[in-house]
């Protein structure tokens, strides 16, 4: 799946397999002082943040090498889907990795999103962020579901 769309593609989908299976969501806003565990945070909505280990345009053809950024050409910090996994502050992270298909072109599989409904689900009632990322950048959402 390539979300080449204006929106988080797997909480738009997450939403909608959940209600359709009876169930409830909510937006749970990302309070300021959380703000400090997210590099580079853009405030999208009160519940939704788009983060960034980069302070700079990067190049459209980016393959995300192992060792150095592509742009900066320094060591490339700890991959942003893994950071994401360790953000508390009251929610439990639910992150799913985009890799690479093609150049500068990232996603996820199908098998993806059922993992990530599943993990979702498994925490009623617990404020989740739900996230997509790769290494360097990533959309986040606060969110509660019942």
């Amino acid at each position: 799946i390539i979300p080449a769309v204006p929106v988080h593609l797997a909480v738009e989908w997450l939403k909608r397999a959940i209600v359709s299976a009876g169930g409830t969501v909510q937006p749970v806003a990302i309070q300021e002082t959380m703000l400090q565990f997210f590099p580079h945070p853009c405030r999208l909505t009160p519940s939704q943040l788009a983060v960034s280990h980069a302070d700079f345009l990067c190049p459209p053809n980016c393959m995300e090498p192992e060792e150095l950024c592509t742009y900066t050409k320094k060591p490339r910090p700890e991959p942003l889907y893994s950071l994401l996994q360790r953000v508390g502050g009251g929610f439990t992270p639910v992150i799913v990795r985009s890799r690479q298909f093609g150049s500068g072109v990232g996603g996820y599989y199908p098998e993806d999103l059922r993992t990530l409904y599943q993990r979702a689900v498994s925490h009623p009632d617990v404020p989740l962020l739900v996230g997509t990322a790769c290494k360097c950048h990533g959309i986040v959402d606060g969110l509660m579901v019942w």
